[in-house]
């Protein structure tokens, strides 16, 4: 990363981890510099906490596919002192460690941060050759350049809501904003990067908190026909507060418009003398059919069939992949094979049905083997013959 050395990197990352909620502090940190360079005042100072709280998030493991006790433990200590807050002591008695074990992992923890904020960097140069020619200080520039190095296209929305909650509680605390939230049971699978869905989130609460400072926001979720919204209103609890003429001085509208729309999405903003009302609506994807084949042409024919229905084909060919979404996402429907390389099919099908969030999910075995019987008694909802038939499939997914 740029002509530190690595030590010193270390140091930088330290530093802002430890004053990441200073604004002052951060605006002429070096680090800062070397990883935010399209955005200016407030909105830079953000984009680098929501990047370090990322990134400190994309360190823990999913614990009910594959345990890792030691990336688990990193994260713990560094949203616990850093994001929460919470002091050593606090964290310790939370960790339940030793003095001497917790610094040994909190320097380890440092390293894998600093590392994967290098890796990042590194990324963005190289594609920063191939796009030297745009405007480097647009919303849609800089959000372009997140598409590009995002692996995940697709965001469970209350997902997105319930972590930034927790990533903002001590900006939250810091200006007396109590928060209330009524999110639908309805899964909202949306077709928008995580990141910029995040920094979304992000940019509507710290600037109401930080404009409006001891109020109350009420957050409603609930989707509506094809669309997702997302609904927030503001009631600062001193009557004689003046909302639109605070609200005239929010620096981000521009940029916040600018990511909403590059998402396709829509938001719109209601005043009252006493009340702000935003509303923040993002297209819906279609239900899910999670194709597990290690075949790509039985993955393609599946897409093929579905291409003019209100469904998207997902292909996995692997277990853990497989199991990951099943549980993230929550298909409408599995279509698995059972005959795997390497991989036990069945084992698959007896996880999915065992497991509290896929066990309703409907699993159609495909096979070229005569199993529909063995199927059927392991679990399976149904039973297609490769190659299966156009026909055949719809009426299955009607069924189901």
């Amino acid at each position: 990363m740029s002509d530190f050395s690595v030590p010193q990197l270390e140091q930088f990352v330290q530093e802002c981890l430890s004053q990441l909620y200073d604004f002052s502090f951060l605006q002429n940190h070096p680090l800062v510099d070397l990883l935010i360079h399209n955005s200016k005042g407030p909105n830079r100072i953000q984009s680098f906490r929501s990047l370090i709280i990322d990134t400190i998030e994309s360190i823990r493991t999913d614990p009910e596919l594959v345990p890792d006790q030691k990336s688990e433990r990193f994260y713990n200590i560094l949203n616990l002192r850093y994001v929460k807050k919470h002091s050593v002591q606090r964290s310790l008695s939370i960790l339940t460690v030793s003095e001497r074990q917790f610094y040994r992992d909190h320097a380890k923890a440092i390293q894998i941060v600093t590392s994967m904020l290098s890796e990042q960097l590194r990324g963005e140069r190289a594609i920063g050759l191939s796009m030297e020619k745009e405007d480097a200080g647009s919303v849609a520039s800089e959000v372009q350049r997140t598409r590009i190095e995002s692996k995940q296209t697709r965001t469970d929305f209350k997902d997105v809501i319930q972590g930034i909650l927790g990533a903002v509680q001590t900006l939250l605390n810091e200006n007396n904003i109590s928060i209330e939230t009524e999110i639908s049971n309805q899964i909202a699978i949306l077709d928008s990067d995580r990141t910029v869905m995040r920094q979304i989130i992000l940019l509507i609460l710290s600037e109401l908190a930080m404009n409006v400072p001891d109020s109350q926001i009420t957050i409603h979720c609930e989707a509506v026909d094809s669309r997702f919204r997302t609904s927030f209103r503001l009631l600062p609890r001193d009557n004689k507060t003046r909302i639109p003429e605070i609200f005239s001085q929010i620096e981000q509208q521009e940029s916040l418009q600018e990511l909403v729309q590059s998402v396709q999405g829509e938001i719109t903003i209601t005043l009252s003398d006493t009340v702000l009302d935003m509303s923040l609506e993002i297209p819906q994807h279609h239900e899910t059919i999670l194709v597990i084949d290690d075949n790509p042409n039985i993955i393609n024919l599946f897409q093929r069939y579905a291409s003019n229905l209100p469904y998207q084909v997902v292909g996995a060919d692997a277990y853990e992949t497989a199991i990951r979404f099943a549980r993230s996402f929550q298909p409408k429907m599995i279509i698995l094979d059972v005959m795997l390389p390497g991989q036990d099919g069945w084992e698959i099908l007896q996880n999915l049905k065992s497991h509290p969030k896929t066990s309703t999910i409907p699993v159609l075995v495909c096979s070229v083997l005569h199993v529909a019987g063995l199927a059927l008694s392991l679990g399976a909802d149904s039973f297609l013959k490769k190659p299966p038939g156009q026909a055949e499939f719809i009426q299955l997914l009607q069924q189901h």
